[in-house]
């Protein structure tokens, strides 16, 4: 069953290529959760994005170690929604210097 599904999301993710092109550069969500993180990456897979989400820092023993493992979800998606990316925009920004980043927020009285 999991190998038809990702069979299926591939194939969505080649036809969405073929729609709109390749991603130019990477996109970055830097909001926190619940300002429509989930929302924004689904509209960027709809417009063929690789959407990478988030990742859990608690496994990584230093800051270094979490930044190299981004890097790493960096060089292989083209979009990324929820955390760690808001903690670590300066460094993806050095580190993939045509990536553009959108920041998401929400009401806090809402």
């Amino acid at each position: 069953m999991e190998v038809a599904k990702r069979f299926k999301s591939e194939i969505g993710l080649r036809l969405r290529r073929v729609r709109y092109g390749s991603p130019k550069a990477k996109v970055f969500c830097i909001g926190f959760q619940k300002t429509g993180t989930t929302s924004l990456g689904y509209a960027l897979s709809l417009l063929g994005y690789r959407v990478a989400g988030m990742f859990d820092v608690m496994t990584f023993n230093s800051k270094d170690e979490t930044l190299a493992k981004a890097i790493q979800l960096g060089r292989r998606y083209d979009a990324f929604q929820d955390n760690p990316w808001p903690i670590l925009y300066r460094e993806l920004d050095q580190a993939f210097p045509s990536a553009k980043f959108i920041l998401t927020v929400r009401d806090t009285e809402g």
